[in-house]
Protein backbone atom coordinates (compact mmCIF):
# COMPACT_ATOMS: atom_id res chain seq x y z
CA UNK A 1 0.00 0.00 0.00
CA UNK A 2 1.14 3.56 -0.58
CA UNK A 3 0.00 7.09 0.13
CA UNK A 4 2.26 8.47 -2.57
CA UNK A 5 0.67 11.40 -4.43
CA UNK A 6 -2.62 11.20 -2.48
CA UNK A 7 -2.01 14.76 -1.30
CA UNK A 8 -2.64 15.69 -4.93
CA UNK A 9 -6.22 14.52 -4.43
CA UNK A 10 -6.94 15.88 -0.96
CA UNK A 11 -4.60 18.90 -0.78
CA UNK A 12 -4.29 19.96 -4.43
CA UNK A 13 -2.76 23.31 -5.30
CA UNK A 14 -4.45 23.36 -8.73
CA UNK A 15 -7.35 21.57 -10.45
CA UNK A 16 -8.44 20.90 -14.02
CA UNK A 17 -11.90 19.67 -15.05
CA UNK A 18 -11.40 17.81 -18.32
CA UNK A 19 -13.81 16.75 -21.06
CA UNK A 20 -15.39 15.72 -23.25
CA UNK A 21 -18.45 15.55 -21.02
CA UNK A 22 -20.44 12.34 -21.31
CA UNK A 23 -22.40 12.94 -18.10
CA UNK A 24 -24.50 15.94 -19.08
CA UNK A 25 -24.49 19.63 -18.21
CA UNK A 26 -26.01 19.21 -14.74
CA UNK A 27 -23.04 17.27 -13.31
CA UNK A 28 -20.49 19.73 -14.71
CA UNK A 29 -22.46 22.72 -13.40
CA UNK A 30 -22.79 21.07 -9.98
CA UNK A 31 -19.09 20.27 -9.53
CA UNK A 32 -17.80 23.53 -10.99
CA UNK A 33 -20.22 25.45 -8.80
CA UNK A 34 -19.27 23.47 -5.68
CA UNK A 35 -15.59 24.10 -6.30
CA UNK A 36 -16.18 27.84 -6.55
CA UNK A 37 -18.53 27.93 -3.55
CA UNK A 38 -16.03 26.02 -1.40
CA UNK A 39 -13.57 28.86 -1.92
CA UNK A 40 -10.75 26.86 -3.53
CA UNK A 41 -7.92 29.38 -3.94
CA UNK A 42 -5.61 27.66 -6.40
CA UNK A 43 -5.71 27.84 -10.20
CA UNK A 44 -8.59 25.93 -11.76
CA UNK A 45 -9.44 25.31 -15.38
CA UNK A 46 -12.01 23.89 -17.75
CA UNK A 47 -10.32 21.80 -20.46
CA UNK A 48 -12.38 20.87 -23.53
CA UNK A 49 -15.47 21.86 -21.54
CA UNK A 50 -17.83 24.85 -21.79
CA UNK A 51 -18.39 27.21 -18.89
CA UNK A 52 -21.54 25.75 -17.30
CA UNK A 53 -24.65 27.81 -16.69
CA UNK A 54 -24.64 29.67 -13.39
CA UNK A 55 -20.84 29.65 -13.01
CA UNK A 56 -18.79 32.83 -13.26
CA UNK A 57 -16.67 32.50 -16.46
CA UNK A 58 -13.86 34.40 -14.73
CA UNK A 59 -13.56 31.68 -12.08
CA UNK A 60 -11.86 29.23 -14.47
CA UNK A 61 -9.07 29.31 -17.02
CA UNK A 62 -10.02 27.74 -20.33
CA UNK A 63 -8.01 25.45 -22.60
CA UNK A 64 -8.55 22.96 -25.39
CA UNK A 65 -5.94 20.51 -24.09
CA UNK A 66 -4.14 19.85 -20.83
CA UNK A 67 -0.80 20.79 -22.37
CA UNK A 68 -2.19 24.25 -23.21
CA UNK A 69 -2.66 25.15 -19.55
CA UNK A 70 -0.42 27.77 -17.96
CA UNK A 71 -0.14 25.65 -14.81
CA UNK A 72 0.37 21.99 -13.93
CA UNK A 73 -2.84 20.64 -12.34
CA UNK A 74 -2.32 18.53 -9.22
CA UNK A 75 -5.81 17.02 -9.59
CA UNK A 76 -7.55 16.21 -12.88
CA UNK A 77 -11.31 15.52 -12.85
CA UNK A 78 -12.27 13.50 -15.94
CA UNK A 79 -15.78 13.65 -17.40
CA UNK A 80 -15.12 11.70 -20.59
CA UNK A 81 -15.74 8.16 -21.90
CA UNK A 82 -13.72 5.04 -21.02
CA UNK A 83 -12.26 4.73 -24.52
CA UNK A 84 -10.43 8.05 -24.14
CA UNK A 85 -9.38 7.54 -20.51
CA UNK A 86 -5.95 6.06 -21.28
CA UNK A 87 -5.00 9.09 -23.39
CA UNK A 88 -6.24 11.38 -20.61
CA UNK A 89 -4.14 9.60 -17.98
CA UNK A 90 -1.05 9.82 -20.18
CA UNK A 91 -1.66 13.53 -20.83
CA UNK A 92 -2.25 14.17 -17.12
CA UNK A 93 0.99 12.38 -16.24
CA UNK A 94 2.96 14.42 -18.78
CA UNK A 95 1.33 17.62 -17.49
CA UNK A 96 2.57 16.90 -13.97
CA UNK A 97 -0.70 15.84 -12.34
CA UNK A 98 -0.62 13.67 -9.23
CA UNK A 99 -4.19 12.32 -9.18
CA UNK A 100 -7.12 11.73 -11.53
CA UNK A 101 -10.72 11.51 -10.38
CA UNK A 102 -13.01 9.59 -12.75
CA UNK A 103 -16.23 11.31 -11.78
CA UNK A 104 -19.85 10.26 -12.27
CA UNK A 105 -23.27 11.06 -10.87
CA UNK A 106 -23.51 7.48 -9.55
CA UNK A 107 -21.78 4.13 -9.78
CA UNK A 108 -20.26 3.71 -13.24
CA UNK A 109 -18.16 0.85 -14.59
CA UNK A 110 -15.26 1.04 -17.04
CA UNK A 111 -14.45 -2.08 -19.10
CA UNK A 112 -11.57 -4.16 -17.77
CA UNK A 113 -9.33 -3.41 -20.75
CA UNK A 114 -9.81 0.34 -20.32
CA UNK A 115 -8.94 0.12 -16.62
CA UNK A 116 -5.82 -1.95 -17.32
CA UNK A 117 -4.67 0.58 -19.90
CA UNK A 118 -5.22 3.47 -17.47
CA UNK A 119 -3.27 1.76 -14.69
CA UNK A 120 -0.39 1.05 -17.05
CA UNK A 121 -0.35 4.66 -18.26
CA UNK A 122 -0.38 5.94 -14.65
CA UNK A 123 2.42 3.69 -13.40
CA UNK A 124 5.58 5.55 -14.55
CA UNK A 125 4.77 8.69 -12.50
CA UNK A 126 2.66 6.85 -9.88
CA UNK A 127 -0.33 8.95 -10.84
CA UNK A 128 -3.20 8.01 -8.49
CA UNK A 129 -6.60 7.06 -9.93
CA UNK A 130 -9.86 7.41 -7.98
CA UNK A 131 -12.88 5.65 -9.45
CA UNK A 132 -14.24 5.15 -12.06
CA UNK A 133 -17.80 5.77 -10.93
CA UNK A 134 -16.82 8.00 -8.03
CA UNK A 135 -19.26 10.68 -6.89
CA UNK A 136 -16.23 12.61 -5.81
CA UNK A 137 -14.08 13.71 -2.92
CA UNK A 138 -13.81 16.60 -0.51
CA UNK A 139 -11.41 18.15 1.98
CA UNK A 140 -13.35 21.03 3.54
CA UNK A 141 -10.37 22.52 5.41
CA UNK A 142 -8.54 22.74 2.07
CA UNK A 143 -11.60 24.51 0.56
CA UNK A 144 -12.08 21.51 -1.72
CA UNK A 145 -15.52 20.15 -2.60
CA UNK A 146 -15.96 17.92 -5.63
CA UNK A 147 -18.82 15.83 -4.28
CA UNK A 148 -22.03 14.96 -6.12
CA UNK A 149 -24.07 15.23 -2.93
CA UNK A 150 -27.13 17.24 -2.00
CA UNK A 151 -25.35 19.03 0.84
CA UNK A 152 -21.85 20.46 1.06
CA UNK A 153 -19.78 18.95 3.91
CA UNK A 154 -18.74 21.04 6.90
CA UNK A 155 -15.08 21.17 8.00
CA UNK A 156 -14.18 18.93 10.92
CA UNK A 157 -11.97 16.04 12.02
CA UNK A 158 -13.78 12.95 10.69
CA UNK A 159 -12.63 11.16 7.53
CA UNK A 160 -15.27 9.25 5.55
CA UNK A 161 -14.33 6.46 3.14
CA UNK A 162 -17.05 4.62 1.22
CA UNK A 163 -17.76 3.01 -2.11
CA UNK A 164 -21.51 3.63 -2.16
CA UNK A 165 -22.73 6.98 -3.48
CA UNK A 166 -25.97 6.59 -1.49
CA UNK A 167 -24.03 6.11 1.76
CA UNK A 168 -21.84 9.16 1.14
CA UNK A 169 -24.84 11.33 0.26
CA UNK A 170 -26.86 10.21 3.28
CA UNK A 171 -23.92 10.53 5.69
CA UNK A 172 -23.03 14.06 4.59
CA UNK A 173 -26.68 15.14 4.96
CA UNK A 174 -26.98 13.46 8.38
CA UNK A 175 -23.73 15.05 9.59
CA UNK A 176 -24.63 18.52 8.39
CA UNK A 177 -27.94 18.42 10.27
CA UNK A 178 -25.94 17.65 13.44
CA UNK A 179 -23.16 20.16 12.68
CA UNK A 180 -20.55 17.42 12.33
CA UNK A 181 -17.66 18.12 9.99
CA UNK A 182 -15.13 16.20 7.91
CA UNK A 183 -11.39 16.34 7.35
CA UNK A 184 -11.83 14.39 4.13
CA UNK A 185 -14.36 12.38 2.15
CA UNK A 186 -13.66 9.83 -0.56
CA UNK A 187 -16.22 7.96 -2.65
CA UNK A 188 -14.18 5.15 -4.18
CA UNK A 189 -16.44 3.85 -6.94
CA UNK A 190 -14.83 1.01 -8.90
CA UNK A 191 -11.50 1.19 -6.96
CA UNK A 192 -9.18 0.81 -9.92
CA UNK A 193 -6.19 2.08 -7.93
CA UNK A 194 -6.86 3.97 -4.67
CA UNK A 195 -8.60 1.71 -2.16
CA UNK A 196 -9.60 1.60 1.51
CA UNK A 197 -6.16 0.49 2.71
CA UNK A 198 -4.42 3.41 0.99
CA UNK A 199 -6.84 5.92 2.46
CA UNK A 200 -6.65 4.50 6.00
CA UNK A 201 -2.89 5.01 5.83
CA UNK A 202 -3.30 8.52 4.42
CA UNK A 203 -5.84 9.76 6.97
CA UNK A 204 -4.10 8.03 9.88
CA UNK A 205 -1.10 10.28 9.20
CA UNK A 206 -3.23 13.38 8.69
CA UNK A 207 -3.13 15.66 11.75
CA UNK A 208 -6.52 17.13 10.83
CA UNK A 209 -8.18 13.71 11.20
CA UNK A 210 -9.26 12.39 14.62
CA UNK A 211 -11.29 9.38 13.45
CA UNK A 212 -12.01 7.44 10.25
CA UNK A 213 -15.48 6.22 9.33
CA UNK A 214 -15.59 3.33 6.85
CA UNK A 215 -18.40 1.80 4.86
CA UNK A 216 -17.09 -1.44 3.37
CA UNK A 217 -19.15 -3.66 1.07
CA UNK A 218 -16.28 -5.97 0.15
CA UNK A 219 -12.48 -6.21 0.36
CA UNK A 220 -10.50 -6.81 -2.80
CA UNK A 221 -7.31 -7.22 -0.76
CA UNK A 222 -8.04 -8.30 2.85
CA UNK A 223 -4.35 -8.57 3.81
CA UNK A 224 -3.69 -4.99 2.68
CA UNK A 225 -6.73 -3.75 4.59
CA UNK A 226 -5.77 -5.53 7.80
CA UNK A 227 -2.23 -4.22 7.61
CA UNK A 228 -3.50 -0.64 7.26
CA UNK A 229 -6.12 -1.03 9.97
Amino acid sequence: MTIRNLEGAFQPKSIALVGPNRHGDALLAHLAGRLVQAGFKGPKALVALPVPSGVDPAAFDKAGKLEDLAFAPDLVVYFGPPEQAEDLVMAASIAGARAVLFTAAGYDLFPADALTACLKAAQPQRLRLIGPGSIGLAAPQAKLDLLVTRDAPLPGDLALIARSSAIVNATVTWAKARKLGFSGIAALGQRSDVDVGDLIDYFAADMRTRAILLHIESLSNPRKFLSAA
